[in-house]
């Protein structure tokens, strides 16, 4: 019985070898696999950080996403660019790969070299795009001002309009590290009608009808939007109660007082916001929805082009049909849906879109 024993327990040990073989193996090329996880993991972490910050900077892409890898190289894994590239409409693509060293491959004979000659390393690659897409639309409880601002008429000599119609056809960017702050204040001036009807001041804006918090075309003013606007969108404006310019220079001035609480109100000036947390909620902001007229300074039936956002330095004190001072910005939107609506002036913040 003693020798049948050492015979069974010899005869086990070379199945326990191959077995232990077999684990060690096994345990091995898990390892292999986990770094090479960890590699395609980290190659696009970096390669999405820096293709959105390329899209956040539009004038230099491949400088901001090159930063962004430097410093992510400082952390960790390197990140070895094989492509920085920008299209016409500002989409960014970055290509790239991360070396995930092999402990077990070798050994079965495997020896792959990374891109960068690396003995006994695979060189995982990943490619990220990112771009600032239009604001098609607006979610209720936005700053949006009724102000239907007048955007398709080349005609125009009134400053805001001029600013408004380069937004649109693409002569102006406005975009915060090339404009900002050194924007040009302008005066929003209401289009005035007498009893009849007839235009007697043509300005750069018309009444819009969208609805507020409460009731009227001040209350609007001094509240957030409770309607989702959207580019294309038919709306109308009117001359009827609203031809006078104390309702919206009331309007403004009681938005910008500090008793409103709706808003932040850190910023009393132009300055003070651009250098500041630049807050979308701060009272001084508005959207402006920018509007086509079939027929030009008439009310009546509009179509909204775009959203303009517009920084109120003040309401204007003059008595003529001006009714606030204030600046374009070229901000963007937090909230705002994203979608490929042509002519809109405002795009949102960066976002991968592969």
């Amino acid at each position: 019985m003693t020798a049948f024993a050492g015979k069974q327990r010899g005869a086990t040990l070379p199945l326990v070898i191959f077995l232990l073989t077999g684990l060690l193996g096994a345990a091995s090329l898990a390892i292999d696999l986990r770094l090479m996880g960890l590699a395609r993991q980290r190659a696009q972490s970096v390669a999405d950080a820096a293709a959105l910050a390329g899209a956040a900077r539009p004038n230099t892409p491949a400088a901001a996403a090159g930063t962004v890898i430097a410093a992510n190289n400082g952390s960790g894994s390197v990140f070895t660019s094989t492509a920085i590239s920008a299209s016409s409409s500002g989409a960014v693509l970055v290509r790239g790969t991360v070396n995930a060293p092999l402990s077990f491959a070798p050994a079965v004979g495997y020896s792959p070299r990374g891109s960068d000659g690396s003995a006994n390393t695979l060189s995982v690659a990943a490619s990220a795009t990112a771009a600032m897409l239009a604001a098609c639309g607006l979610p209720p409880g936005m700053p949006v001002a009724p102000f239907g601002l007048i955007g398709d008429d080349p005609a125009s000599t009134d400053p805001a309009v001029v600013q408004v119609s380069a937004l649109l056809n693409g002569t102006k960017t406005l975009t915060p590290g090339a404009y900002q702050p050194a924007a040009t204040q302008v005066m929003l001036r209401l289009n005035l009608w007498d009893p009849t009807g007839k235009l007697t001041v043509a300005g750069s804006f018309d009444p819009l009808m969208i609805s507020g918090t409460g009731a009227g075309y001040q209350s609007t003013i001094l509240h957030l939007s409770d309607q989702a606007l959207s580019a294309n969108q038919a709306l109308s404006t009117t001359a009827v109660a609203y031809d006078n310019t104390a309702l919206t220079r009331a309007g403004i001035s009681a938005r910008l007082a500090p008793s409103n609480t709706q808003f932040t109100h850190f910023s009393a000036t132009y300055d003070a916001w651009f250098n500041g947390h630049q807050e979308q909620t701060d009272a001084h902001l508005l959207l402006l929805p920018v509007i086509s007229q079939a027929s030009k300074n008439r009310p009546g039936g509009v179509t909204i082009r775009a959203f303009a956002t517009f920084f109120i330095s003040q309401p204007a004190t003059d008595g003529t049909s001006a009714i606030v001072y204030g600046r374009f910005l070229g901000l963007t939107m937090p909230g705002a849906s994203a979608g490929a609506c042509a002519d809109a002036g405002i795009v949102t913040p960066p976002r991968l879109t592969q």
